[in-house]
């Protein structure tokens, strides 16, 4: 390989071109050329969904970067192989510490494609290792054409969702139309399935890539409405309504999307959003279906090692009556779920508990789950589905028609649902977390323990190091128009932060805007009192972490309606 990254192939001396050198800037910033009697191998992201920097050339050898855009971590690539037909190239993904979920990422097994017209299909999970005292992944592809596609996952783009739409849109059943343009101009879809007869039917709405990277939530989405139209009684009872793509820029552009600046998709479902396809999702629900919504399902992907689970709403808001519906639905979820992808029982306790006292924090109540749970009493799911095995580090290795069989699956546990047929499971599963009368858990204590008494919650730490390490978070029931509350405080904090979320006055939802101040509170005070500066109704959010001895508030009233 000469010094500019060009691996050298001889050709036929009849075919020999005069000399010529060619430098080409390959996206990533790999200047390679072309000289007498060879072809240059390079490699780009310039194709659908790519995404790869800091491509670096090294005989067979490609090292590549997978890019963040806007997104604290990252995940998803994409990148194209020219020129190296007959060759086995191998790809070392750097900086994987950087990945989300990277302690997983031995369960990754890329997908590649030879030839325009073949479909992707995985690597030999035998061809990949994942090193993480290098931070790096490697694995191998086998050129067997002059231009090979390689990816994080099987790639689900405009082209893919047209050739979808295609197949099903001369249904009399069908309506596809434009939802709204994305901040780049970009069409976002809505599908609608309905019968268009009959009042009172349940409201479904079902949405997807709001991380864009988020791929398999396509292929969950084809397969329910392949099951749907395959045996239509089902529209007799409920109208379905379906955002393929909602990060629609990032989808286009090859992002990953999580956390993507300034808000995440999935954080932004509040009365005034800042991305406009939020903000046309929610106005659809109020126009298209009466502002009714009955089922909402999100369709995401979890951190590369993760199986298939459900998540609920922030558990301490869910009343113990619905909370029983949550867990009757999960339950029938397995009973549906494909033997390759199965979605156990046991996960929804595991992990969907755990995600969602775990997840977003001061924007708690703006989760796609959440805030239809909160606006209009939905039974709200958050799907995650794997990217790559059924069953995490050792599953078996997924395909489209997997994930599409899971989609398949949850429309016949909605199925059940809309017929009465959840199965019983006994008494309520336990939460596993405190249920508090004037406040509501944010994310789920470590090492400290909480208890009520005359309206006065105290916090105690346990098992303190000696810096301090307890940490809660916790958002008040009420609405304030201002906050003031007593404490008593034995011992110190390490820190304390206060948070006035924004609430609009119908069901007291967010607006999405929201003042934060870092509070200093020691032995020597008894009170607190502080109104906002831009807002007139608010909810209070504590976070409270290395508190080292014990904490007691009582908030003051009145609060207001």
């Amino acid at each position: 390989m000469n010094k500019t990254g060009t691996i050298k192939f001889p050709i036929n001396k009849s075919l020999r071109m005069k000399a010529v050198t060619l430098f080409i800037i390959a996206i990533g910033g790999i200047a390679l050329s072309s000289t007498e009697e060879t072809y240059a191998v390079n490699v780009d992201k310039n194709l659908p969904m790519g995404n790869a920097e800091d491509i670096r050339i090294e005989g067979d050898v490609v090292h590549f970067a997978a890019q963040k855009w806007g997104s604290p971590r990252s995940m998803w690539f994409g990148f194209r192989i020219n020129g190296a037909k007959g060759k086995k190239i191998t790809c070392i993904w750097e900086r994987t510490n950087e990945a989300l979920g990277s302690n997983s990422l031995g369960a990754a097994v890329p997908v590649y494609r030879a030839f325009d017209n073949d479909p992707f299909k995985r690597i030999q999970p035998s061809a990949c290792e994942y090193q993480p005292e290098h931070n790096r992944f490697v694995f191998d592809i086998p050129c067997e054409s002059n231009e090979v596609h390689v990816y994080y996952c099987y790639p689900y783009g405009p082209t893919e969702l047209d050739a979808f739409f295609s197949s099903i849109q001369d249904s009399e059943f069908v309506r596809i139309s434009t939802l709204t343009k994305s901040e780049g101009g970009r069409p976002s879809k809505l599908l609608e399935i309905s019968d268009k007869r009959g009042k009172g039917k349940k409201q479904v709405w079902y949405t997807a890539r709001a991380h864009s990277g988020e791929v398999t939530g396509s292929f969950v989405l084809e397969g329910i409405v392949r099951n749907i139209l395959a045996d239509p009684k089902i529209l007799k009872k409920a109208d379905f309504y379906f955002v393929p793509f909602v990060d629609t820029d990032g989808v286009w552009l090859g992002y990953y999307g999580k956390d993507r600046e300034p808000r995440d998709f999935n954080r932004d479902y509040c009365l005034d959003p800042i991305r406009p396809e939020i903000d046309a999702i929610l106005e659809a629900v109020r126009s298209k279906s009466s502002g009714r919504v009955d089922y909402s399902f999100d369709l995401h992907a979890p951190t590369p090692g993760g199986p298939v689970y459900l998540v609920p709403p922030k558990l301490s808001i869910i009343s113990e009556d619905e909370w029983k519906e949550f867990c009757k639905f999960a339950a029938i979820l397995e009973e549906f779920s494909p033997e390759s992808c199965p979605a156990p029982f046991s996960e929804f306790l595991k992990r969907g508990i755990g995600g969602a006292m775990n997840w977003t924090n001061a924007n708690y109540d703006m989760t796609n789950t959440t805030f239809f749970y909160r606006a209009y009493g939905a039974l709200s799911f958050t799907l995650e589905t794997p990217y790559h095995r059924g069953e995490g580090m050792s599953g078996k290795v997924l395909e489209p028609n997997d994930w599409r069989k899971v989609g398949h699956g949850l429309t016949e546990a909605l199925r059940a649902s809309l017929d009465g047929k959840l199965k019983e499971i006994g008494e309520t599963v336990d939460r596993g977390i405190d249920i508090l009368s004037e406040w509501h858990l944010v994310r789920s204590p470590s090492k400290v323990k909480l208890s009520e008494a005359d309206e006065t919650l105290e916090i105690e730490s346990v098992e303190v190091k000696a810096k301090g390490d307890s940490f809660v978070w916790l958002a008040s029931n009420a609405v304030f128009e201002t906050v003031s509350f007593d404490y008593e405080l034995e011992g110190t904090i390490r820190q304390c932060q206060l948070s006035l979320k924004e609430v609009g006055a119908s069901n007291a939802l967010p607006t999405g805007r929201f003042e934060t101040y870092n509070l200093e509170l020691d032995a020597s005070s008894t009170s607190f009192e502080k109104s906002a500066e831009k807002m007139k109704r608010f909810r209070v959010l504590l976070r409270i972490d290395g508190l080292n001895g014990k904490l007691r508030i009582k908030l003051r009233y009145p609060a207001v309606n």
